[in-house]
C-alpha cells in the first residue's frame, strides 16, 4: 500500500505554523493597535436579536446579551462571525422568517488532534509531515505540523465515517495503520503533552444568501455562519479574511446599509462559491458522501485526482496545486498548457505496467531539514 514520496523542491509559498491560540492572540493584539474605538465582551454569549418592523420586513437593531452589565448591545449593523455555532436560524424562525436555500455535503469527515513534543527535533529531516488521501482506496490521512515552543500538531482524521478514535490507545493504532511508517516511528520519539480531542460534524453548508429575498435588514451572516467549509482544506479563514475585506469595500464605496446585506452576499459569492465548490467536488468523490453530485462528477472527480497524484510526482502541478491551495490564482489560471501537459505524461505513466513503489523509512543519522514531504 505504500506510494512514492513526494518530490521536494524549494518554492516561494512560505507556511506560518502556529496553534489557534497564538494566531487569535496575535490577530487580537493587531486589531487592537489598529482599532481604537472597539471592545470586547468576554464571557458573553449572544441571547437573540433586537428588531423593529420596517415595512414588510424587520431590521436588525442590535443584540441581546448574557452580560449582566451590557444586557442590551444596540446597532445600526448586526454582522454575525459566530461560525458554525451561530444561532440565527432560530432567531429567524422564531420571528416566521423564511430560512434560505441550503446546500449541504456531508463526506462524514472527522479528525482528532494533539500536541507532542519531539526528543531531539534535529533527528528528523522534515518540519512537517503530511500523509493525505488517495481514492478511492485510502480515506484516512494524518499530519504533524511544527508549532511554537518546539512542539507539533499531531492530526489523524478520515472520510466515509473512518474516525480516528479519541483515546491515546485508539489513536496510537489509527497512526500505525497510515501507509508510511514514518508517522508513527516520529510519534514514538516524541511526547505527548496533551490528551487527544476530536472533532466531528465537519459538513459544509452554503446558505444561498446571494439569492435570498432579505427580510431581515441590517444584518449579514459572514464566515462559517453563512458558508462553512470542511477545515481539512485550510480554506475558512482564508475565505472569511477575503470576504471582510470585500465588505469593508463596499461599506467605503457605499454606506446604504439598507442594500449592503443584497451588496455583500452577490460580491462575496462570486470569490467564496468557487472555493466551496471545488473542495465540495473533492469530499464528493468519497461513495459515502451524503450530497448532490454534479452532472459531470464521473468525469470531473477522477481528472481532479489524477492532478493531485501528479503533484505529488512533478513540482510544476504541484506548484500550481499550491497556488490554488493558497488561493492565489483560480483553477482556471492554476492549471496552465503546460501543467495539463505534465498531467498527462503522469497519467500515461502510469499506464506502464511494474511502477517502482517506494516506502521510506526514518533515517538513523540527522538529515538537513527540507521541505514539507507529503506521502
Amino acid at each position: 500500500l505504500a506510494r512514492m514520496m513526494a518530490t521536494q523542491f524549494q518554492c516561494e509559498f512560505i507556511a506560518l505554523s502556529a496553534t489557534r491560540v497564538l494566531m487569535e492572540f496575535a490577530q487580537r493584539k493587531c486589531f487592537f493597535e489598529q482599532v481604537k474605538n472597539a471592545t470586547v465582551l468576554d464571557g458573553t454569549r449572544v441571547l437573540d436579536l433586537i428588531t423593529k418592523p420596517r415595512g414588510d420586513r424587520l431590521q436588525a437593531m442590535g443584540v441581546l446579551t448574557s452580560h449582566p452589565d451590557q444586557p442590551r448591545i444596540e446597532a445600526d449593523l448586526v454582522i454575525d462571525c459566530s461560525g458554525r455555532a451561530t444561532a440565527w436560524k432560530g432567531w429567524f424562525s422564531q420571528r416566521s422568517l423564511p430560512l434560505p436555500r441550503e446546500t449541504v455535503v456531508d463526506a462524514r469527515c472527522g479528525y482528532s488532534s494533539r500536541l507532542y513534543r519531539p526528543h531531539d527535533a534535529r533527528e528528523f529531516p522534515w518540519k512537517g509531515m503530511v500523509s493525505d488521501t488517495a481514492f478511492p482506496d485510502r480515506p484516512v490521512f494524518g499530519a504533524i505540523l511544527p508549532v511554537e515552543n518546539g512542539d507539533w500538531i499531531v492530526t489523524l482524521g478520515g472520510y466515509n465515517g473512518n474516525y480516528p478514535p479519541a483515546d491515546e490507545q485508539g489513536f496510537d493504532a489509527f497512526a500505525r495503520s497510515l501507509p508510511t511508517p514514518l508517522y508513527h516511528q516520529a510519534l514514538q520519539r516524541a511526547e505527548p503533552l496533551t490528551k487527544v480531542r476530536a472533532f466531528r460534524k465537519l459538513e459544509k453548508h452554503w446558505h444561498h444568501f446571494e439569492s435570498y429575498n432579505h427580510p431581515l435588514l441590517r444584518y449579514i451572516a459572514v464566515g462559517d455562519s453563512a458558508w462553512s467549509f470542511n477545515p481539512h482544506y485550510g480554506q475558512g479563514m482564508s475565505v472569511a479574511i477575503v470576504c471582510a475585506r470585500i465588505l469593508r469595500e463596499l461599506v467605503n464605496k457605499n454606506a446604504d446599509l439598507d442594500s449592503l446585506p443584497r451588496r455583500y452576499y452577490s460580491s462575496a459569492r462570486r470569490f467564496a462559491w468557487l472555493q466551496w465548490d471545488t473542495a465540495a467536488q473533492l469530499d464528493l468523490r468519497w461513495n459515502g458522501t451524503d450530497g448532490k453530485r454534479p452532472w459531470h462528477s464521473k468525469l470531473s472527480q477522477p481528472l481532479a485526482e489524477l492532478i493531485v497524484r501528479a503533484g505529488q510526482h512533478d513540482r510544476v502541478v504541484s506548484r500550481a496545486l499550491l497556488s490554488g491551495a493558497h488561493i492565489l490564482k483560480t483553477p482556471a489560471e492554476a492549471l496552465t498548457p503546460e501543467v495539463w501537459a505534465r498531467v498527462a505524461l503522469y497519467g500515461l505513466k502510469q499506464l506502464v505496467p511494474g511502477s517502482a513503489q517506494f516506502c521510506a523509512e526514518l533515517p538513523d543519522a540527522p538529515i538537513r531539514r527540507g521541505a514539507l514531504p507529503s506521502l
